[in-house]
């Protein structure tokens, strides 16, 4: 359980057609909470919550509430994340181009490596690589060249954070600790270390999942269950 663990719009009358309907729609959802059931502890209930900034992004994440993970901006990029009520920032970020290219963890500086070709962020040269797919973060390759973390996503439906704008999400997500079930793409699979889960996923009629189903070796591990709203 700790591995697991360490993991609508309204619409306006206008002259214009259905389908220009649907699309003001699919752009203006955004993740309003996920509620995690455990199948093997039914008295535990998790709920996430996210609050956004006027540009539309994530601000703010809360665990039955309670903050685990509040952002500070400058533009689209995440340049401080806080992981508590006392608001004191333990990671700051920093961008080349828009590029991220390093951090500093409480006293501690790293530098990050960016290969354009691969789309790989290498932390200290030969510290762990991060793989990006898309704004996703999908795989961490520890130093020793063994696969930490691997996630996989169904690229022609949507994940929960879809909408959420910035090329430097994947920031948010790992940084934040909210991967592998909080995605721009929908997760159906994932493997850390010797633990394998895979997502049996539920969709609504745009696409976007709202149900996902978590098992490990033909037994149900949780639910997630995915709510919407409008900014």
């Amino acid at each position: 359980m700790k591995k697991f663990l360490a993991l609508f719009t309204v619409l306006t009358l206008a002259a214009c057609s259905g389908d220009d309907d649907k699309n003001e729609i699919t752009q203006n959802k955004f993740l309003s909470t996920v509620a995690i059931t455990y199948n093997d502890y039914p008295d535990f209930y998790d709920v996430r919550s996210f609050y956004y900034d006027n540009k539309k992004h994530i601000k703010t994440v809360t665990k039955n509430d309670s903050i685990i993970a509040a952002f500070t901006y400058e533009g689209d990029n995440v340049v401080s994340i806080a992981y508590d009520e006392e608001n004191v920032p333990l990671y700051h970020l920093t961008y080349n181009k828009g590029v991220l290219s390093g951090f500093s963890f409480v006293h501690d500086n790293h530098t990050i490596t960016y290969n354009g070709q691969a789309n790989t962020y290498t932390i200290n040269n030969l510290g762990p690589v991060l793989h990006v797919s898309g704004k996703d973060f999908f795989k961490r390759v520890d130093f020793n060249g063994e696969v930490n973390t691997e996630v996989k996503f169904d690229s022609t439906k949507k994940g929960p954070l879809y909408n959420v704008p910035g090329d430097n999400l994947f920031v948010v997500t790992f940084f934040g600790e909210l991967y592998p079930y909080v995605s721009a793409q929908a997760m159906i699979s994932v493997t850390e270390s010797t633990y394998a889960y895979t997502a049996s996923n539920t969709y609504d009629d745009e696409g976007y999942v709202t149900r996902a189903v978590i098992t490990s070796s033909g037994h149900e591990i949780a639910t997630l269950n995915y709510t919407y709203k409008a900014l």
